[in-house]
C-alpha cells in the first residue's frame, strides 16, 4: 500500500500486491464522464509493466489514485536532479 501522503512521481518502480514491478508513466486528471456531468473525476495513474506475466512487458496500464495506492508499494523512488 503506498500512503496517501506519498506523492506518486513519474519513474517510480512499484510492485503490484501480486509480485510483478511497474514504472509509473504520469499521474494525471480523469475526465471520464466530463461529456455528461461537466465535472472531472479524480487523479488516474498510468504505468507500465516491466516483467512477464499475463501481459507482456511494455504493457501499458492506468487505474484510479486509491485503488493504485491500495495494490501497489513502491521499490525505488527516482533519483531527482538539483
Amino acid at each position: 500500500m503506498i500512503p496517501k501522503g506519498l506523492a506518486i512521481k513519474p519513474g517510480t518502480i512499484v510492485r503490484h500486491d501480486e509480485g510483478l514491478l511497474y514504472r509509473v508513466d504520469d499521474i494525471r486528471q480523469s475526465t471520464n464522464g466530463y461529456e455528461q456531468t461537466h465535472m472531472l473525476g479524480g487523479m488516474v495513474v498510468n504505468y507500465t509493466q516491466l516483467e512477464q506475466g499475463s501481459f507482456p512487458p511494455g504493457t501499458l496500464w492506468s487505474k484510479n489514485e486509491d485503488d493504485f495506492r491500495e495494490h501497489f508499494t513502491v521499490e525505488q523512488q527516482p533519483d531527482i536532479e538539483s
